[in-house]
């Protein structure tokens, strides 16, 4: 199943990918190229950077033994390996290297990073229906734009409601995991589930933590929306914001792999489109951004294994 997943997510990506490229000559990615405002790229990393230090404050809260260069080098190969590898590999990296540690044990360690994707899930949320509210009226490319943002509201509050009635849900799944002692993994992914929500149930913690979720993505949506006035599509900051989203959520699903060429680039062409820039600026714009986003997180990538290592060679002396 796993073999067959890859290949179905790999043969998306690239009749996208293909697409994409022929729709467009081989020029206007020159054009685009010879047209990066470069001296502004430092300010663009440099917001990543700082959403990444948020990332391991966070992880942090759940963690509060861990040392923070640790949790900052094992917060950059999650990134690397969430980007690079098929199906959200980083994640698995994140669990490993944690255990690795001696940071707690493996339950709290897959609770706490999967508590933490459903705050990163609500925080975009929230910053993109607040975007979508900034937006002049005439701004709004397409009606399917009142149905995606009634959709994400009604995700928030999905999300709330589960939250507040996670005290509740939470022993629901016990109680419900009891009859499925003679199926071990039923049990433990139960169990699992409840621990998730049982660490949602400590509002002064949760509330900390919503606090760096947002601005985590506060960060990554600043860096986005000025990565598209880099790569030659000035935008007013709220479309920049609506724009940058798009990508981001296909970001936080199984599409992302390989780098995400093609699943990545056609969401930002998509929405880019839908705010009338011409086919011949969005579409190498996209590649352009995309390109120069995966450049950060390599070197992010290197830099954290590189923290690791020295790490572990100084325990060993």
């Amino acid at each position: 199943m796993n073999i067959i997943a890859r290949f179905v997510v790999g043969a998306v990506g690239i009749g996208i990918l293909l697409y994409l490229v022929t729709r467009v000559e081989w020029g206007a990615f020159l054009d685009s190229a010879r047209d990066i405002r470069w001296g502004y790229l430092p300010l663009v990393y440099g917001l990543y950077a700082i959403s990444n230090i948020f990332r391991a404050l966070r992880a942090r809260l759940f963690l509060p033994d861990a040392p923070f260069r640790n949790i900052f080098g094992i917060i950059g190969v999650q990134n690397a390996g969430n980007t690079f590898l098929p199906l959200r590999a980083g994640e698995f990296s994140y669990v490993y290297l944690v255990h690795q540690g001696g940071i707690g044990h493996i339950g709290a360690n897959i609770s706490s990073l999967l508590a933490g994707r459903v705050l990163d899930l609500l925080a975009i949320c929230v910053i993109f229906a607040l975007s979508l509210l900034l937006l002049p009226t005439t701004a709004l490319p397409a009606p399917i734009f009142q149905s995606i943002f009634w959709s994400v509201l009604v995700l928030t509050a999905v999300i709330l409601c589960s939250i507040g009635l996670a005290r509740w849900l939470a022993a629901l799944v016990r109680t419900f995991s009891e009859r499925f002692h003679r199926h071990p993994r039923t049990e433990r992914l139960l169990l699992l589930c409840a621990d998730i929500l049982t660490t949602l149930t400590d509002r002064r913690l949760l509330a900390s933590l919503f606090v760096h979720s947002l601005g985590i993505w506060g960060m990554m949506f600043g860096a986005g929306a000025l990565l598209l006035f880099v790569v030659g599509v000035p935008l007013a900051p709220a479309s920049a914001a609506v724009a940058y989203a798009f990508p981001v959520f296909v970001s936080l699903t199984p599409l992302i792999t390989f780098g995400g060429f093609g699943p990545y680039e056609g969401a930002l062409t998509f929405i880019l489109l839908s705010f009338g820039v011409p086919e011949a600026v969005a579409i190498p714009a996209s590649f352009i951004l995309h390109i120069l986003e995966l450049l950060f997180v390599a070197f992010f990538g290197l830099v954290s294994v590189w923290l690791l290592r020295s790490k572990a060679q100084n325990l060993a002396k």
